[in-house]
């Protein structure tokens, strides 16, 4: 789940920030919604003083919340309306991690952290896949100094910045960081929320 505070200052850079934060671009938004990449390029820019069209357009397609991307206040992802289950948790532990298993997941690579205190799963524990850490964009568990922390990975055209979560501030120093997993859904009291598996 991302929480963003105000590290946005205008509707173009939150625009910029959602495409850029669910791992596409304006190029890929044209071809997905027709909407033209120079309208997209425009709006990013605050060329375009309200967006309304385009603003309707990511939040549906990108699960962003509109009034986050308006005003840049409160839960930035949109709540989707499946919820899968947790039919299982195994007690069995390997380093931290705990697998479950899910009715429409074959493979077990798939491991839940089990909340940065290694309590039992509640509303702060999350769900990563340890094999998908190939660049994309999202929040990531990682680990510095014996210490565990979700952190977000942040890609634009030029380059790549991670920053804190919930405090949004940037990490200058990612190489001291060992980054576990990449996090594809958190646990919503007894169930987990899926976001991309």
């Amino acid at each position: 789940m991302i929480f963003f505070k105000n590290n946005s200052d205008t509707v173009g850079s939150r625009i910029k920030l959602a495409i850029h934060i669910r791992g596409e671009t304006p190029a890929s938004i044209d071809r997905k919604t027709g909407i033209a990449k120079s309208y997209i390029s425009r709006a990013i820019n605050n060329k375009i003083s309200n967006p309304k069209k385009l603003i309707q357009v990511i939040s549906e397609e990108l699960k962003i919340s509109s009034d986050w991307i308006m005003t840049g206040q409160g839960r930035m992802d949109i709540e989707p309306d499946n919820r899968i289950p947790i039919y299982c948790i195994k007690a069995d532990q390997v380093d931290g991690y705990i697998i479950i298993k899910m009715d429409n997941l074959i493979e077990n690579n798939t491991k839940a952290w089990k909340g940065i205190n290694t309590q039992p799963y509640n509303e702060e524990s999350i769900i990563i896949s340890i094999d998908n850490k190939n660049n994309t964009p999202g929040e990531y568990l990682s680990k510095i100094n014996n210490d565990y922390k979700i952190i977000t990975r942040y890609n634009d055209q030029y380059s790549t910045k991670w920053f804190g979560r919930g405090d949004l501030e940037e990490i200058m120093n990612i190489e001291d960081y060992e980054i576990i997993g990449y996090v594809v859904a958190t646990f919503m009291n007894l169930e987990i929320k899926k976001i991309e598996i």
